[in-house]
């Protein structure tokens, strides 16, 4: 843990050592300076704020965390706990307090949540594929049963268009009074209807 003591402003007057582990400055280098002049703009407002609502109240800070640039570049996550405390005249004189790095260890539970997400993302994918393939075996079961009779319809059908050819070419014998042809068209209709097994059909 790095130890640190700043004033009332928020002014660094104590840096332990460990500030060059952590941030990549030695001690003498931050000393005077702010905390949040080692922030990106919009992190170090955000923790000002924070800093002046408890000094305000005399507040601690507990565990609280907060993005810091080493002086390589890299942001680093701290987790800052500090008490505040008073001078001789009993008014705020600043807070004395701690960060710790915890900059693996939020990564390693940022990549356990997109791990769970992923899980559930597939788990949900699995689940879509289950419904799929259910409703797929339902529609292709009477869809299979309507395709392997289509085949056994058109026979049928063209049972039923030969004998109506048939019948009509028997009505024309008729009415041209062609008796041999009048007896093999009805030989010819009576044959083709047991050929068929026209009940069934």
């Amino acid at each position: 843990d790095w130890v640190w003591e700043v004033d009332e402003k928020g002014a660094y007057t104590y840096a332990s050592p460990r500030v060059f582990d952590i941030l990549g400055y030695m001690p003498f280098e931050v000393m005077g300076k702010t905390p949040f002049e080692f922030m990106e703009p919009v992190e170090a407002g955000r923790v000002k704020a924070v800093f002046q609502e408890n000094a305000k109240g005399l507040k601690p800070f507990d565990n609280f965390e907060n993005r810091n640039l080493r002086k390589d570049g890299k942001i680093v996550t701290l987790e800052t706990s500090g008490m505040p405390f008073l001078g001789t005249d009993g008014s705020f004189a600043g807070y004395r307090g701690i960060d710790r790095d915890i900059t693996r260890r939020k990564k390693a539970e940022e990549e356990k949540a997109a791990m769970i997400e992923q899980l559930t993302q597939t788990e949900k994918l699995a689940s879509i594929g289950q419904l799929a393939a259910g409703v797929a075996h339902e529609i292709n079961n009477p869809l299979g049963f309507v395709r392997s009779n289509m085949n056994t319809l058109s026979e049928y059908v063209e049972v039923f268009r030969t004998l109506i050819a048939l019948y009509g070419e028997l009505s024309m014998a008729y009415e041209k009074g062609e008796f041999e042809e009048i007896v093999e068209y009805h030989e010819a209709i009576e044959n083709m209807k047991k050929e068929a097994d026209l009940e069934f059909t």
